[in-house]
């Protein structure tokens, strides 16, 4: 996979560079404020189908405390977190990447791999420093 973290600078990319990256084979990768400049639908289940449609690889929205949303061929579906206190956020999304990538790397399934890239981000925000 080429995964594509959009993180809150994605507004500063013109429509033309989003659609570059919504192609065949990227996984994506934001929250939920982030999803509204990959797709211009009304209602989330419709953002997750427009921006699937376009990838054909799992869409992946991260919910914070809430856990982290997956849109793929399967369906939708919600992995949860542990609630975790949060101290810092600095950090928390490289390592929901890094965990997911490194998850799929080893043969893990998206569901497996998404639930490792949400156990790691736990441990960096429960901690004063972005890393491990």
């Amino acid at each position: 996979y080429v995964l594509f973290d959009s993180s809150p600078r994605i507004k500063y990319l013109n429509s033309q560079v989003i659609d570059q990256l919504l192609s065949r084979n990227v996984l994506i990768h934001c929250n939920q404020s982030e999803l509204e400049y990959l797709s211009h639908k009304e209602t989330l289940d419709e953002k997750l189908l427009d921006v699937y449609k376009k990838t054909n690889t799992p869409v992946i929205v991260t919910l914070g405390e809430m856990g982290t949303l997956i849109y793929d061929s399967v369906g939708k579906r919600l992995i949860n977190t542990s609630k975790t206190p949060i101290v810092n956020t600095i950090g928390a999304g490289d390592t929901h990447c890094g965990g997911i990538l490194s998850g799929l790397q080893r043969g893990m399934k998206i569901d497996d791999a998404v639930t490792l890239g949400n156990k790691l981000s736990a441990k960096v925000v429960s901690q004063q420093s972005g890393c491990l």
